[in-house]
């Protein structure tokens, strides 16, 4: 892994996943990996962890954005969040993404709510029980300065979690131009301490990066039923003129 210091500070909206990135020790579950683990005031029995993917299918080369909700932590002590690769064919190393955090959610919004901005229905977690606003995008940073190759310590600074709202972040991690294709993966790992003990929860949602023909495909069958369409046109014109 080719290191670097961050371009960027955290902004009251993002940080880059630079600093949170992490090579995967031993066996891995998946190509990338994220770890979140929390100290709250609640007991380990009330938190609840919900994950969700904005798309299942990216080609390589887009975003994936993963969603990441925790409830019934109460007041927070510490918050860490890291990311883990054990293949560096899939991510971007030089530009690997960017973490959001402050997120609304409603997790009572009737399902006739429109997001304000948009004037669109908001996105609903793979659970559907979850509303979620897409909070303002924040530029990603480089994950290391051009024309750098030294390995040095990444450093790492703690992530805040919300400040009115249960802890939401969104990962916005870029795939490599050249990723393989397949289905990949991505397994969440969410640790709570607190008084009451520890708990870990582990769900994996998977993200498919699609092959050439995946992409050609659809256009192909357009095309395809374009030209029976055009080809029937012309057939049809041709016979009405034949009868005249």
């Amino acid at each position: 892994m080719s290191g670097g210091s961050p371009a960027a500070e955290s902004t009251p909206d993002g940080y880059p996943v630079g600093p949170l990135l992490e090579r995967a020790r031993g066996s891995a579950d998946g190509p990338i990996e994220v770890g979140v683990s929390m100290s709250g005031t609640e007991p380990i029995d009330e938190n609840e962890l919900d994950v969700f993917l904005v798309q299942s299918a990216v080609d390589p080369g887009e975003r994936i954005e993963l969603g990441i909700f925790v409830s019934g932590v109460g007041d927070l002590d510490a918050t860490d969040l890291s990311v883990f690769y054990d293949d560096e064919a899939i991510l971007d190393l030089e530009d690997p993404g960017v973490v959001r955090r402050s997120a609304v959610v409603d997790t009572a919004t009737s399902p006739d709510a429109v997001d304000e901005d948009t004037d669109r229905p908001p996105e609903r977690s793979a659970s559907d029980s979850t509303t979620v606003r897409p909070t303002e995008h924040v530029q990603s940073t480089s994950f290391q300065p051009p024309g750098s190759r030294r390995r040095e310590r990444l450093r790492r600074a703690p992530l805040e979690g919300n400040v009115d709202t249960d802890p939401a972040y969104i990962l916005e991690l870029n795939t490599d131009a050249s990723a393989p294709t397949g289905e990949f993966s991505l397994p969440v790992a969410f640790t709570y301490r607190s008084e009451s003990g520890i708990r870990q929860v582990t769900k994996i949602p998977t993200v498919r990066i699609r092959s050439l023909r995946e992409r050609v495909t659809p256009w192909l069958v357009r095309l395809g039923a374009f030209g029976v369409a055009l080809g029937g046109i012309v057939a049809f014109a041709q016979w009405t003129g034949l009868g005249l």
